[in-house]
């Protein structure tokens, strides 16, 4: 990796992008940081009329006729921009007021921090290739076949390839999105020469610095107060959800929440201000939205509500009728492919908001924030009133989505990342509804606010401290702890051997092994607590399981995350009566070799319950294929959040300052407790970063193949794409992947990824002798159970292989005839 060309060729759409707002900044009230960070995202917008020359003109996909094309786009949309500069209100610039020695002590204070988090993201982006599955199905996918193809070109649905016998295409089940997230990778691989897997996420990178200075610029200049730009930007970039979208790069996400979440925090300044140049900036935004992926719908669609709901009387009907013509036409092409329905999981939505790690105290915060600000007399109120209104049509947004469409089975795995898309703006709403504020209320009676800040405290630690006493189980009988230690375990079944006091499971990529205690006898609820002393697993989730009296025939069972520490029994449903055997089922790591001591059960006291909890809170947890849609920290579900008992300390402050200090709290007080709560969350992600950053250091630095994933047996599958395209030759062929299994459904879309420049179609059942005839190879996916082949399967079992290796056998067939072959020739005279 050349960083000198790497970063140039980063920076040459933010440079572009910033030349063309430059006539406009003063026009659009945008600060120095504000018109750098909505530069970048015009910049990288600017990329795709690029690639749509090059995908006519093929010519002009080298990396001197895309520079140029760069700069032609540059200088014509600069000339545009400053002849619309005529039509936009002259603006006088923000006054502030002088910088004092606090502020830059305080502000180069959150620099730190934020360089930090983007530090962590800068390594996992330098060692880890593209994470599973989105990114390398459909994003990269598409950038991928555009490199390897010499420009842009259109993927088709998947149900037409198999009708395309006669030439090279490529399929994608997102072929119908937009082409502004490929486009940033297929340029950096185009103008860097090669396509390397950690080399084109990188734009990711910058697009975060300009998120955090967009949101700069426009707290600055709202509130007219320094801070409030440092302190935004670091709560927008320390949002652990948006960080994982940081470092695990290949998302749309992010590229929204620039785009969508930029443009709605304009509208909102140009409501508030009354400025059109700023509405003008929020419209233009959300519409290039558009151009990311459709969920920029939804998000266009509320920005024109709100500007309908606060501008109505100014309207004229003709702008209304257009106005809700288009709302509803905007609604009706984004629900058209959902059918309508009922249903919606209001309590796993909540969850996602107020009990998982994604966002701090975010939803804490803002909820609270906004009804303050609208009690009367509070010098924020107007604010509120806008901010509330938009924050409620968005939530009316997702409620229509997820309620009322077949959309609420992706509850799981889309609501957290489509509230991503406005974080942004919910980091706005906070610093605005502050930073009026603290203007207006001063602080008074400083030593009750100590005091209000310290009851808070205690009331928080008896809360606490009444939760432990509650939870421990009060029919606990004393009784010693269970120990049964790996000597003691019978083998049940799989390669286990004993060594020392240990049981070892060497390494494998599929099998597994099952230990017991044998028969015991005691009751569900004496032990509640279950700590598994095992190394190797990195993490993996093995399987606790017992038999009861009630059922001694077929065991229960549960998934463990080995290596959070102790779990608590008592969250299954199924864990009581009376206990009559306990063991495990082993899954062997692909890697290191897996080493069992034994198990320990004990009682769930006060204090091993208080144990349980801080070394929940404390050990690190490492990324999973669900980080990209939620961040989860605690491995167990019975245990009180940290940002649950942050929120209810911030809570708890509120009502202790009203109580001491009188019906007008001043703010202060209360915005320090809320900051320190969310930098104390930080701390613990921060930290959570530093591990996981020194695992995926540990693991890439010293892996043999430094493309493949920490995932199953992706080394193997990555050696089989090599070796096939290897057999295959340097030109594209069509090719059919096969398998029968379902759990291979990973394998195919991987494999599918790691054949480019070849053309693969994903197969989940028996091939046909006619499709297989259309291709140019099938490749089966195999086991390790196979034995080698000697011959092809069926229905080509009369071929022999040209390549046949325990994970794969390909077979390649002899060229079929063009349509323009197959057409019989007339005879001449």
């Amino acid at each position: 990796m050349n960083p000198v060309l790497l970063t140039a060729t980063l920076l040459l759409p933010w440079v572009a992008g910033a030349l063309v707002l430059r006539p406009l900044r003063q026009r659009l009230r945008l600060t120095q940081a504000g018109w750098l960070g909505y530069g970048y995202f015009l910049g990288a917008a600017l990329l795709v009329p690029c690639a749509i020359l090059a995908s006519i003109l093929p010519g002009l996909a080298t990396p001197v006729t895309l520079i140029l094309s760069l700069l032609t786009l540059t200088l014509a949309t600069s000339l545009l921009a400053q002849w619309a500069r005529q039509f936009l209100p002259t603006a006088v610039p923000p006054a502030l007021p002088p910088v004092t020695r606090y502020e830059r002590w305080l502000t180069l204070l959150l620099l730190a921090l934020i360089a930090v988090h983007l530090s962590f993201s800068a390594l996992e982006l330098y060692w880890r290739p593209v994470f599973p599955w989105d990114a390398w199905q459909t994003w990269l996918y598409t950038a991928k076949v555009w490199y390897f193809n010499g420009a842009p070109i259109d993927i088709l649905p998947p149900g037409q390839w198999p009708k395309l016998a006669d030439e090279i295409s490529y399929t994608a089940q997102g072929h119908h999105y937009p082409w502004l997230v490929p486009v940033q990778s297929w340029w950096l691989a185009s103008l860097l020469g090669s396509w390397d897997e950690t080399q084109v996420v990188w734009p990711a990178l910058p697009a975060a610095i300009a998120l955090g200075l967009a949101l700069w610029g426009q707290a600055v200049a709202a509130t007219r107060q320094r801070l409030a730009g440092p302190i935004a930007a670091w709560l927008l970039l320390s949002l652990p959800l948006l960080q994982t979208h940081v470092s695990l790069a290949g998302y749309a996400d992010l590229w929204l929440a620039g785009f969508s979440g930029l443009g709605l925090i304009a509208i909102t300044r140009g409501l508030l201000e009354a400025h059109r140049g700023q509405l003008l900036l929020g419209l233009a935004a959300l519409t290039l939205g558009l151009l990311v992926k459709h969920d920029a719908i939804i998000w266009l669609s509320c920005g024109l509500l709100l500007i309908g709901l606060l501008r109505l009387r100014q309207m004229t009907t003709t702008t209304i009728v257009l106005t809700g013509a288009l709302l509803l036409g905007l609604l009706a092409v984004g629900l058209s492919r959902l059918g309508l329905q009922l249903h919606f999981e209001f309590a796993y939505y909540a969850q996602l908001l107020w009990l998982a790690d994604s966002w701090h105290l975010l939803w804490y915060l803002l909820p609270g924030a906004i009804l303050l600000a609208l009690l009367p007399g509070s010098p924020a109120r107007a604010t509120a009133k806008t901010v509330g209104l938009l924050l409620a049509i968005l939530l009316a947004s997702q409620l229509l989505l997820f309620g009322a469409t077949n959309a609420s089975g992706w509850v799981g795995t889309a609501a957290s990342r489509l509230l991503l898309h406005v974080s942004p703006l919910l980091i706005f709403a906070l610093a605005c509804i502050a930073g009026a504020s603290v203007k207006a209320l001063p602080i008074r009676h400083r030593w009750r606010c100590a005091m209000a800040i310290l009851a808070s405290s205690l009331c928080l630690l008896l809360l606490v401290g009444t939760w432990l006493l509650l939870s421990a189980n009060s029919n606990n009988k004393p009784a010693d702890a269970l120990d049964f230690k790996a000597p003691q375990l019978l083998v049940v079944d799989g390669p286990l051997r004993p060594l020392y006091s240990r049981l070892i499971l060497s390494p494998s990529t599929d099998g597994h092994a099952i230990v017991s205690s044998g028969p015991v006898q005691f009751d569900a609820e004496t032990f509640d607590l279950l700590n598994v002393d095992i190394d190797g697993t990195n993490q993996d989730k093995q399987t606790f399981l017992w038999r009861t009296t009630a059922r001694p025939a077929k065991p229960f069972t549960r998934d463990l995350v080995i290596g959070s520490g102790k779990i608590r029994l008592s969250e299954d449903d199924n864990w009581q009566g009376e206990i009559i055997e306990v063991g495990l089922v082993l899954y062997p790591d692909t890697q290191r070799t897996l080493s069992l001591a034994g198990l320990h059960l004990e009682a769930a006291t006060p204090l091993s319950l208080l144990k349980l909890a801080i070394n929940d809170w404390i050990t690190p947890h490492f990324w999973t294929q669900i980080s990209i849609n939620r961040t989860e920290l605690s491995a167990s579900s019975g245990l009180p959040t940290l940002p649950l008992l942050a929120g209810l300390w911030v809570l708890f402050s509120w009502i202790a300052l009203r109580l001491l200090t009188g019906t007008a709290p001043p703010v202060q007080p209360l915005l320090g407790a809320a900051l320190f709560a969310w930098l104390l969350l930080d701390a613990r992600w921060l930290h959570n970063n530093y591990r996981q950053a020194l695992a995926t250091q540990a693991h890439y630095a010293h892996a043999a193949d430094p493309e493949a994933l920490e995932l199953g047996d992706d080394a193997a599958l990555l050696e089989l794409a090599r070796q096939t395209r290897a057999a295959l030759g340097q030109k594209p062929q069509r090719v059919l992947l096969v398998a029968e299994d379902p759990p291979q459904e990973f394998a195919l879309r991987r494999l599918k990824y790691a054949l480019l420049p070849h053309s693969a179609y994903i197969r989940k059942s028996r091939v046909s002798r006619r499709r297989a005839a259309s291709m140019d190879a099938v490749l089966w996916l195999t086991t390790d159970a196979w034995d080698m082949q000697t011959a092809c399967p069926r229905p080509l079992h009369h071929t022999k292989p040209v390549l046949a290796t325990s994970r794969g056998i390909l077979c390649t067939l002899p060229p079929q005839p063009t349509a323009l072959e197959r057409t019989p020739k007339k005879p001449t005279p």
